[in-house]
């Protein structure tokens, strides 16, 4: 019954999109960076042990409603070359997948991947539409805050609560949220909205950057959102989040050290009501520090990965060409669970060809963003956001050389998107500045 009502809604869904293609596209772009993550944790607008409705095949439904809409523009979409790259990468991991788990391929990874994609190329046009992009980023991070502070004084989950209402097959066991297990450095971690502390850390981390971008706009909502922001990303204790978010900061500082100042600003106003107002935050991260960061960067701490990462060295010289299979099967089978970095995961699942692929796609938006920031007819207040945005990028991707973690990837496939609409080529980026009002971005 379940299943019949999933399939009654989904050309419902895309109607929905078809017939009104902005309003339904700004709504995804507005609730998917708090949502798009529950999906992973089980969470079902409607649940079936077949065929669920996840947050996420509803929102690709919508999109494929406003692809139908603007179909006329569905030549340009694919000759653009980052979809040229994901469609080529997304084919290869197509075909590790037949021999195990090309479902998961059909129903999670596609949705996952080709719905912001088409969200952000159709409806991220304009300066006026990327800085609305941002403002929704930066109010983001402060609402995924929130939710970590809540956890952490009541220890209710959302993404935990819901799941176990929505997903027959949820297993708290395995929700890693709200139990004392994920206890790090004497302090509760909090799994946060995305029901596991590592991808909640990651995409706080790359929320970050909106947020202090924000904070140059308007004071106090940019501060809030920072506060709430830097607040989640103690809470959930996840160190590739810091060192990510700290890497980025390292190349904003010899890309620009006006830039680093002026951003640095929001961060220091922050760390100073903690040390006035909220003392328990600073000593979850002094604890954070000794007892977790201090005992890796001293070699003092075993990691599952000390024996992951032999063993999928062992699978790769066994298979180098073509891998064993999806990344699920991997994940689940092959590695019994353990994590790997996500250069691992794939070059395991689908050898030599899907690990070079997958870099080639990971990395082409920050040398691209970064190429369009160097050209003479930017101008200054584009390039301060432009090397912000390769922060956040840095931010969001230096983590998978850690952990296999890509459920913020819906939230780089819009910025993505955007940003190569908005810096199309020379003429539209001069254009684009002079039909704009300096003072909405400068």
């Amino acid at each position: 019954m379940a299943t019949l009502l999933v399939l009654f809604f989904i050309p419902i869904l895309i109607i929905v999109g078809y017939s009104w293609p902005q309003r339904s596209g700004w709504f995804l772009i507005i609730v998917m960076p708090i949502a798009s993550g529950m999906s992973a944790t089980g969470v079902a607008l409607i649940p079936s042990t077949t065929l669920s409705l996840s947050i996420n095949r509803a929102a690709f439904m919508i999109s494929l409603g406003i692809l139908l809409y603007y179909r006329g523009s569905l030549k340009k979409l694919l000759s653009t070359p980052f979809v040229k790259i994901t469609i080529l990468f997304c084919l290869v991991l197509f075909f590790a997948s037949l021999r195990d788990s090309v479902t998961e391929f059909l129903f999670r990874r596609i949705p996952d991947v080709f719905g912001p994609i088409i969200l952000g190329y159709f409806l991220i046009k304009t300066e006026k539409d990327l800085y609305r992009l941002f403002k929704i980023f930066a109010l983001s991070s402060g609402i995924i805050g929130a939710f970590a502070i809540l956890e952490y004084f009541t220890l209710f989950n959302p993404s935990v609560t819901l799941s176990i209402l929505t997903n027959p097959n949820f297993n708290f066991g395995n929700a890693y949220a709200g139990s004392s297990l994920m206890a790090r450095a004497g302090s509760y971690r909090v799994g946060g909205l995305d029901g596991f502390p590592v991808f909640t850390g990651i995409k706080l981390a790359f929320l970050m950057p909106f947020a202090i971008w924000l904070s140059q706009k308007n004071k106090i909502i940019g501060i809030a959102s920072v506060l709430l922001c830097l607040s989640g990303l103690i809470l959930v204790q996840t160190r590739a989040a810091f060192i990510a978010l700290a890497l980025g900061f390292v190349f904003l500082f010899f890309r620009s050290s006006k830039t680093f100042i002026k951003s640095s600003i929001p961060l220091v106003i922050v760390i100073i009501a903690f040390i006035l107002f909220f003392p328990q935050i600073i000593n979850i991260f002094d604890n954070f520090w000794k007892y977790s960061f201090m005992l890796l960067l001293n070699g003092m701490e075993s990691s599952q990965r000390d024996w992951s990462i032999p063993l999928a060295l062992k699978y790769i010289l066994n298979r180098p060409i073509f891998g064993y299979g999806s990344p699920a099967y991997i994940f689940k089978t092959l590695m019994n669970g353990g994590d790997l970095p996500a250069p691992f995961m794939y070059a395991v699942s689908g050898g030599i060809l899907l690990l070079g692929s997958y870099l080639f796609w990971i990395s082409y938006a920050p040398f691209k963003f970064f190429a369009i920031s160097l050209k003479k007819n930017i101008r200054e207040y584009q390039k301060r956001y432009l090397n912000l945005i390769i922060v956040a990028l840095i931010a969001g991707l230096a983590p998978l050389a850690t952990q296999y973690a890509e459920r913020h990837f819906y939230l780089i496939f819009l910025l993505i998107m955007g940003v190569l609409n908005v810096f199309s080529d020379e003429k539209n980026a001069g254009n684009t500045a002079i039909r704009i009002k300096s003072k909405i971005l400068s």
